[in-house]
C-alpha cells in the first residue's frame, strides 16, 4: 500500500480460510462398532464420527445378527456393514469377526452408544504416530447420561 492510499484504507477482515472452506483431513484409522439392536442409538454415534476434525478412512459396524434397523441406519450414514452369521453373544467376539475386513494402520474401536469428543480420532492417531512403539491406547470414557447403576 502507498502513501495516498494510507487514509483510504478500508478495515475489512476477511473470514479465516478454515471458516471458507473447511478441510477435514482423512487419517489411515478404521472405526470399528460392535452393534446389537442399536437402532435406538447408534445415530448419535454415527453422528459423532462424521462432525471429527479428522475423519476415518472408513467406519465399519458389525451387526451382529440384531432384530432391528441398526444395519438399515448405519448404511444411511455411509458406514460399511457386515453381518454375522449368526449372534455371537458379545462384543468381543463381534469386534474379532471384523478382523478379516480391516485393512487400515491403525483401529478404533467404540460401543454403539459412545459419542466422540470431536477431536477424539485426530488425538488417538496423533498420540500413535508420536509413539510408534505403542500398539494400544485408550481414552477416557465420561459418562454424560446414567440412567442406572447397572
Amino acid at each position: 500500500m502507498n502513501r495516498e492510499d494510507e487514509g483510504r484504507s478500508l478495515n475489512i477482515e476477511q473470514p479465516s480460510s478454515s471458516v471458507l472452506f473447511k478441510q477435514t483431513k482423512v487419517l489411515p484409522v478404521v472405526i470399528v462398532i460392535p452393534a446389537f439392536n442399536e437402532e435406538e442409538t447408534i445415530h448419535k454415534t454415527l453422528e459423532s464420527l462424521k462432525q471429527q476434525t479428522c475423519l476415518a478412512e472408513e467406519i465399519i459396524v458389525v451387526d451382529d445378527c440384531s432384530s432391528d434397523k441398526t444395519g438399515s441406519v448405519a448404511k444411511s450414514y455411509g458406514s460399511t456393514v457386515i453381518r454375522t452369521p449368526k449372534n455371537t453373544g458379545n462384543k468381543a467376539k463381534a469386534q474379532s469377526f471384523a478382523l478379516p475386513f480391516l485393512k487400515s494402520k491403525y483401529v478404533i474401536s467404540i460401543d454403539a452408544d459412545t459419542i466422540l469428543k470431536e477431536d477424539a480420532v485426530e488425538k488417538m492417531f496423533k498420540f500413535m504416530e508420536l509413539h510408534p512403539d505403542t500398539s494400544a491406547c485408550c481414552n477416557f470414557v465420561l459418562p454424560q447420561k446414567i440412567e442406572t447403576i447397572w
